[in-house]
């Protein structure tokens, strides 16, 4: 997989607040533009859940969120390239993850390897969605951030706009402009 951006290895951003309304005006007027959101999980017990937390952050009028679910024997690259075609700022993917899973065959990690074979933007932050999920581990398995499904969806989308600000950041003032000798 490609080297993804580290905020903590760019300028430093201020927090976003944390009222609803503030945190749309701080994405609108630190992003630039509405914050594409693509969120993909697999049909099953945390279904309800990660709808919740769908709806949460489409209240905010500053996430365009999209939601796509991978029903039972789907085919995941076409779920995952449905995703890339959103060319997304920011992308959930919502996994049920056991003790004794194995990272490399999770549904999940797969995806994140096909997102990227697809070609999704390296600016483009991806985090793991669910049930006692820690930073930690989502890390290790190649994901930015891990969220657990019961934390607070405003923390959630806080990060989120942190996240989006940073890269948004990166693309402004990532490169130089052509030189013309």
């Amino acid at each position: 997989m490609g080297q993804r951006f580290s905020f903590s290895a760019h300028e430093e951003q201020s927090d976003p607040p944390a009222q609803p309304a503030a945190l749309d005006g701080w994405i609108l007027s630190t992003v630039g533009r509405a914050v594409v959101v693509a969120m993909l999980h697999q049909e099953g017990a945390e279904s309800a859940s990660f709808a919740h937390l769908a709806e949460a952050l489409a209240r905010y009028a500053a996430f365009r969120v999209g939601v796509e679910r991978l029903s039972p024997g789907a085919d995941l690259r076409a779920s995952v390239r449905k995703i890339v075609s959103l060319a997304p700022d920011i992308v959930l993917l919502c996994d049920e993850l056991h003790l004794n899973y194995q990272p490399d065959n999770a549904w999940s990690v797969r995806a994140l390897r096909m997102a990227d074979e697809e070609g999704m933007h390296l600016l483009t932050f991806v985090a793991l969605v669910g049930t006692g999920i820690e930073r930690n581990a989502a890390r290790r398995m190649g994901f930015e951030y891990g969220f657990d499904l019961g934390q607070d969806p405003s923390c959630i989308a806080r990060v989120l706009a942190r996240e989006a600000a940073a890269r948004e950041a990166a693309r402004r003032y990532g490169s130089s402009p052509p030189c013309y000798l």
